[in-house]
């Protein structure tokens, strides 16, 4: 961890306050309790780069959101990404829609811990969670040309799940459609230098070249790939 305050301290962070989180909770009225500057979560971007490949690192930090965990607003983008667990643990929720985005085809909660790695597929929505009572830190490499999509999670207050304190899930009732909640584990990818005993920041751009060219692999990193079902 200590590697990572160097690095951080290096860059500013772009914070997430509540106020901007506003949109996509399931209780908005809470800003008024919690006060609306308070910072759920901060963003070192470009860490470190490797062209075209940038690393950042998030901080989620233990704020309850009412009876929502603390979590990131949420995006969708169509190039792959690699994620790791610096320190603490996280859900990753992934939901994926067709035309309409209040229809979900696919909807995915995995957990992790420190250590351990995914990779998002492309076209799939994503949510970090911090399930802990501690900060957790993670740390991401994707293709610096990426433009990630805040606009669905926003138009439709939050992911197609709400994730509560205990456990407990609640559905997004202005989405149309939602499936169930499929649970996975990480796997690792020894043929593609994907292990969790190496961090990620040490990761030579030999063993993250999905990420630039993302066609040529996106139809073999799958969830079927990536991932086993709990």
């Amino acid at each position: 961890m200590e590697n990572f305050q160097k690095l951080k301290l290096k860059k500013k962070p772009q914070p997430r306050t509540l106020e901007e989180m506003k949109p996509v909770l399931k209780n908005p009225e809470i800003t008024e309790k919690i006060g609306s500057d308070k910072i759920i979560y901060d963003v070192f971007r470009e860490v470190k780069f490797k062209n075209p490949l940038r690393y950042d690192i998030t901080f989620i930090y233990p704020v309850m959101l009412g009876d929502e965990l603390p979590k990131t607003f949420g995006h969708c983008h169509k190039n792959l990404e690699i994620m790791e667990v610096v320190s603490g643990e996280v859900l990753w929720f992934l939901q994926k829609h067709d035309k309409n985005p209040k229809v979900i085809k696919e909807a995915y909660l995995i957990h992790a811990k420190k250590g351990e790695k995914v990779i998002f597929p492309s076209d799939f929505g994503t949510i970090s969670i911090n399930p802990t009572t501690k900060e957790t830190v993670l740390s991401n490499w994707m293709n610096s040309e990426t433009q990630s999509n805040y606009e669905f999670n926003k138009q439709l207050a939050g992911g197609c799940y709400y994730f509560l304190d205990g456990g407990k899930l609640e559905k997004n009732q202005n989405y149309e459609k939602v499936p169930e909640l499929i649970r996975l584990k990480p796997k690792e990818l020894p043929e593609f230098g994907i292990t969790f005993k190496k961090q990620l920041i040490n990761y030579p751009i030999k063993n993250l070249k999905f990420l630039i060219d993302t066609k040529k692999y996106e139809n073999i990193l799958t969830i079927e790939k990536c991932y086993t079902k709990i």
